[in-house]
């Protein structure tokens, strides 16, 4: 498949990927055998959560009890969430009392760890125009969760549509070109770029990118019904607002499918199994 003509400077682009896996790798080698094996056996306590509150997510909608189906939902995309922060060793144990249920939180500790940095410059790269301040993340996280629970159908399955299209775009254009900067920057890998290309293919098959980039989206669209869905004196109340006729209830089919999707990614990928309830 080509590759498209639009994305940037190969060699600069590729150059830095380059050094971003090897400042992961740098990072990984560093951590605490213990405490890797903490967090994976954590994160699979989490897997086998979520697909509790998945089955919940089903039973509860057959059922038309839609606000507690929704609150599942949203618990499942949170612990799937913190499954990925600790494989990844993005969050720590520690960590997971302060993100509490606001998953997207996740996504923030990941933007200040250092090596992320590298990261965040590549995405310049490829689009200039992105944003990458978290301080507007985290006032939307903390100030408009009215907001967000009450956010549009169309908005929704826009999210839902993004993540098709990455995943499109990170399989026919993104690996296609990082493969081919690999091969360009090869005299300046000393004989790792077979490693690298095995790697990443590996990370691309599994589809965990994409994975956990979606992950951030359906955070965003579930997170805020954590308050909303369990009792009657907020300013959202469960039997009044959420019927077969609200927006993130009509999506609960197509949400669950990226979810587990997600799901499926990871234990793939790492050898996971969450069990199911």
């Amino acid at each position: 498949m080509a590759v498209s003509e639009d994305l940037p400077d190969i060699e600069g682009v590729a150059g830095s990927l380059v050094e971003l896996w090897q400042e992961f790798q740098k990072m990984l080698q560093n951590q605490n055998l213990e405490k890797q094996k903490e967090n994976r056996n954590l994160a699979m306590g989490f897997l086998k959560c979520a697909k509790d509150d998945i089955a919940a997510t089903k039973l509860l909608y057959e059922n038309q009890v839609f606000s507690l189906s929704v609150y599942h939902l949203q618990q499942a995309v949170e612990k799937t969430t913190k499954a990925y922060g600790l494989i990844l060793s993005i969050i720590s144990k520690e960590e997971l009392m302060e993100i509490k249920h606001k998953s997207p939180l996740v996504f923030i500790k990941l933007l200040e760890k250092s090596w992320v940095t590298k990261y965040i410059g590549i995405i310049k790269m490829l689009n200039p125009e992105i944003k990458t301040n978290i301080d507007d993340v985290e006032k939307i996280i903390n100030e408009k969760q009215d907001e967000l629970a009450k956010m549009p159908k169309t908005v929704i399955r826009s999210f839902l549509t993004s993540i098709q299209k990455m995943k499109v775009i990170l399989q026919t254009q993104i690996h296609p070109w990082i493969v081919i900067s690999l091969d360009l920057l090869k005299p300046l890998l000393c004989g790792q770029t077979e490693k690298l290309k095995k790697s990443i293919d590996e990370v691309f098959r599994s589809g965990v990118i994409t994975s956990f980039i979606g992950l951030y989206l359906l955070s965003v669209i579930t997170y805020p019904h954590y308050i909303f869905t369990r009792y009657p004196d907020g300013e959202i109340k469960p039997s009044d607002y959420y019927s077969s006729r609200l927006e993130i209830v009509e999506c609960i089919t197509d949400i669950l499918s990226e979810v587990e999707a997600c799901i499926n990614a990871l234990e793939q990928d790492y050898g996971l199994k969450g069990g199911h309830g």
